[in-house]
């Protein structure tokens, strides 16, 4: 399952409702003073069946 964070408090460059979802930006995002500004939202992993 992969993470997307959704910002819920403009900071620097990101808007209320920005979505972040490139793995390494989601990483540095919540190991920053900023991790309070956004929530985690799980995605599912997209699957194939036949």
């Amino acid at each position: 399952m992969d993470i997307i964070l959704v910002v819920v408090r403009a900071f620097g460059p990101h808007a209320i409702g920005d979505r972040i979802t490139t793995p390494s930006d989601v990483t540095a995002m919540l190991a920053s003073e900023h991790a309070g500004c956004v929530v985690a939202i799980p995605q599912p992993t997209p699957t194939t069946e036949h």
